[in-house]
């Protein structure tokens, strides 16, 4: 996990391409945003291990990023 000053523990889970496979577990957590990029595309961002911050990418939407749920 890694913490930010939020208190917000980022799993790094690395994402799952659609045909069940995955990349960077452990290494890099990619979470899902509600914003659309297009049909096949939406917003996500990335948390890595290895820097400080988050950076925002575009995923692919058949592939399986991280779902954070926020109760308010």
């Amino acid at each position: 996990m890694q913490q930010g000053k939020t208190g917000f523990a980022a799993r790094l889970g690395g994402y799952r391409y659609a045909d069940g496979s995955f990349e960077y577990l452990g290494l890099r957590g990619y979470y899902w945003t509600a914003t659309e990029y297009g049909p096949d595309n939406a917003w996500g961002y990335v948390f890595d291990a290895a820097k400080t911050g988050v950076e925002r990418v575009n995923g692919v939407k058949s592939w399986g990023f991280s779902c954070r749920c926020v109760k308010h």
